[in-house]
């Protein structure tokens, strides 16, 4: 657990204690501070004894413990209650992690193992000292906009992953993209189910009484949030068509190969039916007393078969 100490005229200052510590100090604060206080997602202990000590709503506490990841806002008197969804890669996926932000007059509680996108956010507060001097507001803000930045990182790299599926679909070669195409369409769906709802929550707290600090910054991350659920949205629409084309080429070579084969077939279905014919070692047939009758047969298999060949060839079967 870590606890920050905001003054209202931007410094900062790490206050490390137990939690009894950082409870007895969170109970002191003036009307110019305010505090920050990590926890890890695991550390229930923590959030019930924060529950009583800074006056948490105890249904939001057991929410931030047991509930769900899924992204939601809720108000409970001056309370505000964030489950956002914070996402980073693994090799080809894209993996979320829930921050759920507990949000007083004076006090601010995260719930999150996602320790990078903390970090992101508290060095925005410190560059932003007139977020500061908004309150807890400003924190929630930046907690907001930092997840928001990896949204938009991870949607840039997942579009350029599709240009370049893209151009292996229409490439010339053979390569089966099936798997890529899954594992790609995958990591889009990931990013939408952290995006999509996130969309109405910012709306919805555009609609409350903000600072016009924080409802200026925060417009523009509600602006940044539509702008790359666009992106994915578009992005599924084009990987669905990225495979329907590529099953249509899949679908075309084998087509390809199947006349091929077909045409092959014919060609030596000539030979084939004669030296069959020939093979039934019948003695009164009349070829075998023809001086020139196994050469003959020869050039009439090979003739038959070049006709045959010609006509697929000019067909385009072979």
């Amino acid at each position: 657990m870590e606890c920050l100490i905001y003054s209202l005229d931007g410094r900062v200052q790490p206050f490390s204690a137990d939690m009894d510590g950082i409870v007895e100090r969170a109970g002191r604060l003036t009307e110019h501070e305010f505090a920050w206080i990590e926890t890890p997602a695991g550390d229930k202990d923590a959030l019930h004894a924060l529950t009583d000590a800074l006056g948490l709503h105890p249904l939001t506490v057991r929410e931030s413990v047991d509930g769900s990841s899924r992204p939601r806002r809720e108000r409970a008197g001056e309370q505000l209650y964030l489950v956002l969804r914070s996402v980073h890669r693994e090799g080809s996926d894209v993996c979320a992690a829930a921050v759920r932000v507990l949000a007083g007059r004076k006090v601010v509680v995260t719930v999150t193992d996602d320790t990078a996108t903390l970090a992101t956010a508290r060095d925005r507060l410190t560059r932003h000292p007139e977020l500061v001097r908004q309150g807890t507001s400003g924190v929630v803000y930046v907690v907001i906009s930092s997840v928001v930045d990896a949204y938009e990182q991870i949607a840039e790299e997942l579009r350029q992953e599709l240009r370049d599926l893209e151009e292996q679909v229409f490439a010339p070669g053979r390569s089966d993209l099936s798997q890529d195409i899954y594992v790609l369409k995958r990591a889009v769906l990931e990013l939408n189910d952290a995006v999509e709802p996130l969309v109405p929550i910012t709306e919805d707290l555009l609609g409350e009484d903000l600072p016009g600090q924080v409802r200026h910054y925060l417009r523009d991350a509600a602006h940044r949030i539509r702008r790359v659920d666009g992106m994915i949205n578009g992005m599924d629409e084009l990987l669905n068509s990225v495979a329907n084309a590529h099953l249509a080429r899949v679908s075309t070579r084998q087509n390809d190969d199947m006349r091929r084969i077909s045409a092959w077939a014919a060609v030596l279905a000539v030979p084939t039916v004669i030296t069959g014919i020939y093979g039934m070692n019948f003695a009164s047939m009349p070829e075998l007393h023809l001086r020139y009758g196994y050469p003959g047969v020869l050039l009439l298999m090979l003739a038959l078969s070049v006709v045959i060949y010609v006509v697929f060839k000019r067909n385009r079967w072979i």
